[in-house]
């Protein structure tokens, strides 16, 4: 009875942010869309595989005098991606204010794919954000202000390079929340954790993602059998260690609390609309709002209410982000009480974009918390165009 009526009131917002949203101002149309491709030639390492190359695509929404950013993976080792698919399905929108282009893909999720629908999303929320004169999370109705940890990622399965990792990560001072991945098998996983629990010291606290690399067990005692011991490595929390349902899920999660383990489900987070209605309580301590699988911002908001109605708490993902969506991301973790945010900057994989931010609304303190300035407008974001048209891989202009 609780749930629906919590379901009841989300609704409501819904209805009542939208509405509120097409009555405050007159919205210019968007007349221009940008497009600037980042290639990123740095290897990760996953339990389903590796990435060799990622093709990060930075969208610049323009409306009258008002613009919008976002940024999206569109493709993972193609080099020689082309953006022309993109800027085409783009053309649709073009004529229309944001508040009508957030209201038609509401009406119609398949309008666009994740990734481009997230990119755009975050664009249009920009220039209505900007448009009313706010900050775009106080838009979202998300209002939290407290500075948030941020969290240093590890993708590497040599304990040694691991090890290498962890110093720059204590340099940064990002020494508080640490993550790694691992990799379903249980004896090189527990060596990944040790060494990082030995690097970083008895205070920090780690979380390892699986990314449902465990496989090949009978029953959920004896999945929880063999997370204890990354438990008694020195593990703090896992995120989607197998594939598991809801129920599954929160059946680990009590067995794993015997042991101190806690759980932090994603996959079962995907899109922000379905979980939205179908996430449950109890699913793990942590909850995963990913980027570039949340795809609408204003569901993502009331999905993040729901789990604080719980008690629970939530963290930011990475997306291996380099461009705006970090700072969008850290806005978000801010807003919405997040435990830490992983979305940070990584200009020793790629500075492109970073080199041409003028101005931006978050920042990091010396202790290696994230905090964002006051009175933003938008994601507030200045960047210095014509630099970034020079940087970029490639770029192209989408115009009625």
């Amino acid at each position: 009875m609780l749930t629906k009526k919590i379901l009841l009131l989300v609704s409501a917002c819904l209805v009542s942010f939208s509405a509120a949203l097409h009555a405050k101002v007159n919205e210019p149309k968007i007349d221009d869309i940008e497009l600037y491709l980042i290639n990123v030639e740095v290897k990760r390492h996953f339990s389903f595989g590796d990435w060799n190359s990622r093709q990060h695509v930075v969208m610049r929404v323009k409306a009258g005098n008002l613009d919008g950013w976002g940024e999206g993976i569109f493709a993972l080792n193609k080099l020689d991606f082309d953006l022309t698919k993109s800027s085409e399905a783009l053309k649709k929108v073009l004529g229309m204010t944001p508040s009508e282009v957030l209201e038609a893909t509401t009406k119609n999720r398949k309008m666009f794919g994740w990734e481009l629908g997230e990119t755009l999303n975050m664009a249009l929320w920009d220039i209505c954000a900007k448009a009313n004169k706010k900050s775009a999370v106080d838009m979202l109705g998300l209002t939290g202000k407290a500075p948030v940890n941020g969290m240093f990622c590890i993708l590497e399965n040599n304990p040694k390079i691991l090890a290498e990792k962890a110093e720059i990560a204590k340099k940064d001072n990002l020494k508080n929340y640490i993550k790694l991945k691992i990799f379903g098998d249980s004896k090189l996983d527990c060596e990944l954790v040790r060494t990082l629990r030995k690097s970083m010291g008895k205070d920090c606290f780690i979380v390892a993602d699986a990314n449902c690399g465990y496989k090949n067990f009978k029953s959920i005692k004896e999945l929880a059998d063999a997370l204890k011991l990354l438990s008694e490595a020195g593990l703090n929390a896992l995120e989607d260690p197998a594939k598991l349902n809801d129920k599954e899920l929160i059946e680990l999660q009590d067995a794993c609390h015997a042991f101190n383990l806690s759980l932090i489900p994603d996959v079962n987070m995907r899109p922000s609309w379905s979980a939205r209605e179908d996430a449950k309580k109890g699913m793990g301590d942590f909850y995963n709002l990913h980027p570039g699988c949340m795809v609408d911002m204003l569901d993502m908001a009331r999905l993040a209410d729901k789990i604080n109605s719980w008690g629970a708490k939530i963290m930011i993902g990475d997306n291996s982000l380099v461009g705006p969506s970090c700072t969008i991301y850290q806005q978000v973790a801010i807003a919405c009480n997040a435990a830490w945010v992983e979305a940070l900057e990584k200009p020793q994989e790629s500075a492109i974009f970073t080199d041409c931010i003028i101005e931006q609304s978050t920042y990091r303190t010396p202790d290696g918390l994230y905090t964002m300035k006051p009175d933003t407008q938008g994601w507030g974001l200045k960047v210095d165009i014509e630099k970034l048209k020079q940087k970029a891989t490639r770029w192209v202009n989408i115009k009625k």
